[in-house]
């Protein structure tokens, strides 16, 4: 009797939904891995919430399956286990989600939400361009005092922008004069005034307003591989130029 019971129990159990018996059927294979996001960029400081969809080889997805999360840069964006990503410095940062062996991946860019995560020395790395130190500008027969010059060139050896923590900014502009491939003067210009960024109506939008000269402006972005570039004037009064900044290291010269 308790054979036959168990049996029955046996048979049961393995019945389908429409009365017949079958083999169950085998869990459906991972081929790929699908990441999405409200986005690619993020401020510092804030979270957003990514998916990950497993799919089978004919692109359906898969669903029930554990997702592993992980970030090749923890310091710039922080992983959680439910797929939510914090932003922490300024940077970029490759997340990886990996379900049964296979793994995608997205790059994430974190800009600054405040000026003062821009504190600290920058220089000029180049403008329209053109790597410093380079020629600025070139006259030819210029008048000099009682002489004429046959070729006069104004380099741009060197540019510093200073960020305090409260946004306030400080630049400053060294030039040399060359008269036939000989220095004559040496100019230093600059200003300062007040950075701000554009939040989040204008993710990366950086603008410097100067104090010290009126109307004086320069506006541009900041990038997540540490640059500012900015369309600013590199002598009063002259034309806007292409400019790239870059943090300044502690060894490097000015």
């Amino acid at each position: 009797m308790r054979r036959a019971l168990a049996l029955l129990l046996a048979l049961a159990a393995c019945a389908d939904p429409q009365g017949g018996t079958g083999p169950v059927p085998p869990l459906r294979e991972v081929a790929s891995v699908e990441i999405s996001g409200p986005g690619a960029t993020l401020l510092t400081g804030e979270v957003m919430a990514l998916t990950a969809t497993p799919r089978a080889a004919d692109g359906t997805p898969v669903p029930g399956r554990r997702v592993s999360w992980t970030s090749g840069s923890p310091a710039v964006v922080a992983m959680q286990g439910d797929g939510r990503a914090r932003a922490l410095a300024l940077g970029t940062a490759t997340i990886h989600a990996t379900v049964d062996g296979r793994t995608a991946s997205l790059v994430l860019a974190v800009l600054p939400a405040q000026a003062g995560e821009l504190a600290g020395r920058w220089r000029l790395r180049s403008f329209e361009d053109r790597l410093l130190p380079a020629a600025y500008a070139e006259f030819f027969d210029e008048p000099v005092g009682d002489r004429i010059v046959r070729h006069v060139e104004i380099r741009l050896d060197s540019a510093i922008l200073d960020i305090e923590p409260d946004g306030e900014y400080a630049r400053r502009h060294i030039f040399t004069e060359w008269h036939d491939g000989v220095v004559a003067f040496r100019y230093l210009w600059g200003d300062h005034g007040q950075l701000a960024l554009g939040g989040v109506t204008a993710r990366g939008a950086v603008s410097l307003e100067s104090d010290y000269i009126q109307n004086l402006r320069a506006e541009g972005t900041v990038h997540a591989d540490r640059t500012i570039r900015l369309r600013e004037p590199l002598w009063v009064g002259e034309a806007l130029q292409r400019t790239v900044w870059e943090p300044r290291a502690a060894t490097s010269a000015p």
